[in-house]
């Protein structure tokens, strides 16, 4: 039986390290250049937030939180080994900076070293039970390494400290699909929606629970709704032909495969669907899969060989 692809949107979200604005003053202190660079970072500017943390660090080679504040810069531009050495130099300043580890276990979590990142993360709880962030991502580090109940456990934590943190709901919600939980995924996407309307992530991913579960209307919905939220969408676009196919309604998720396909030409999985859609239809669907074998799909590279000579 040829199989439809679900795609999963895992827009996972950390959470980073938050500067405060500042309007920087005159002079050359070494305070001057870091609250320089704090504004900066807080545009995106972060060259130039690196200049000036290194700048500060020039003039005092013991400022940790400068130290801290230029690896989050660096991590954000793909920097991570740089970021690492500075939060390795912030944490040998001070060892009791909750914040050091926690952006030092993001840079690893980007690495994909989870264990790592979980380390990092233990240790800013255990400088601060309170850290919301830090047991969400340590969540999702767990969740990535394919500890799904270890995630739950970090979430709910996360949730007990603050009911009203929607990545925490979200993640959770995350975790339950993969686990086949979909009831439960869903009630949290639907708690991460009501904290935030327009979280056009949860919106698919609740759509994908739906569909697993049969409620094919119901995904339709959702899906709907991410592509008003974000008509780019491409893999709602394609979730969302995947419930019409579940409906028999090939016409239609055939149109939403190309609509797919024209926001991502490269789209293997979209090209498999919709060649399954015409194969239903009886329409030359070959093409497609030849498309799809082409872009790495070794599956359908068998039908390919088997169904289009």
């Amino acid at each position: 039986m040829k199989k439809l692809i679900l795609l999963f949107s895992l827009a996972f979200c950390l959470c980073g390290c938050n500067s405060e604005q500042n309007t920087p003053k005159k002079g050359l202190s070494p305070k001057t250049y870091y609250e320089s660079g704090d504004e900066n970072l807080f545009k995106g500017e972060n060259q130039l937030a690196i200049q000036d943390y290194s700048k500060a660090i020039k003039l005092n080679p013991e400022y940790a939180d400068a130290f801290i504040n230029r690896g989050f810069a660096q991590n954000n531009i793909g920097s991570y080994q740089l970021a690492i050495q500075d939060y390795d130099t912030a944490i040998k300043l001070n060892s009791s900076h909750p914040l050091a580890y926690y952006n030092r276990g993001l840079t690893y979590y980007n690495l994909v070293k989870y264990q790592l990142a979980i380390q990092d993360y233990n240790t800013a709880i255990k400088l601060n039970p309170d850290y919301v962030d830090a047991y969400n991502n340590r969540g999702l580090a767990h969740n990535n390494s394919g500890n799904y109940q270890l995630a739950i456990n970090d979430y709910n934590s996360a949730v007990k400290l603050n009911p009203n943190h929607p990545l925490a709901n979200y993640n959770r919600g995350l975790s339950y699909y993969n686990l086949g939980k979909y009831q439960l995924a869903i009630k949290d996407y639907t708690s991460a929606i009501k904290l935030n309307p327009s979280y056009v992530n949860a919106h698919n991913n609740r759509g994908l629970a739906h569909n697993n579960s049969g409620n094919y209307q119901d995904a339709i919905n959702d899906y709907n709704t991410a592509i008003k939220l974000n008509p780019d969408y491409a893999d709602a676009y394609n979730n969302r032909g995947l419930a019409y196919s579940n409906l028999n309604k090939h016409q239609l998720a055939i149109k939403d495969y190309n609509t797919a396909i024209r926001l991502n030409p490269n789209y293997v999985f979209a090209y498999r669907n919709r060649g399954i859609s015409k194969e239903k239809l009886e329409k030359d669907y070959c093409n497609d899969y030849k498309q799809a074998c082409k872009l790495g799909d070794k599956e359908v590279c068998s039908w390919f060989s088997s169904d289009c000579k």
